[in-house]
């Protein structure tokens, strides 16, 4: 992903026709990436985000999503995080929406 993002400020100075600053400004990030493996059992999907105990856990247990869910909302808020959708034994749909963070700014 990072590979695509840096050659966007290239391809800008090749094109661009002065000297002058340019802006780029990217104000919603939307990925989404489908498989057609396995999917996930519908007992498990509508739950597959929530946050679990650390106990009786499996490398696939689920936390890691949970975990990346609530740090993408406490930074840009609860309309954004990920999104799964899956039809068991046909395919895995999962997005990932951000927005631009704003940062504060201190006074120098």
């Amino acid at each position: 992903m990072l590979k695509i993002f840096s050659h966007i400020p290239s391809c800008l100075l090749k094109e661009h026709s002065s000297a002058g600053p340019f802006l780029v400004l990217i104000r919603c990030i939307f990925i989404s990436v489908t498989d057609n493996g396995q999917g996930i059992p519908p007992d498990i999907l509508p739950n597959i985000i929530r946050p679990r105990s650390m106990e009786n856990t499996t490398a696939f247990s689920g936390i890691g999503l949970s975990n990346v869910d609530s740090r993408i909302k406490m930074l840009f808020g609860n309309d954004y995080g990920l999104y799964i959708d899956s039809i068991y034994q046909m395919y895995t749909t999962v997005e990932i929406v951000l927005t631009e963070y704003k940062r504060r700014r201190e006074a120098l």
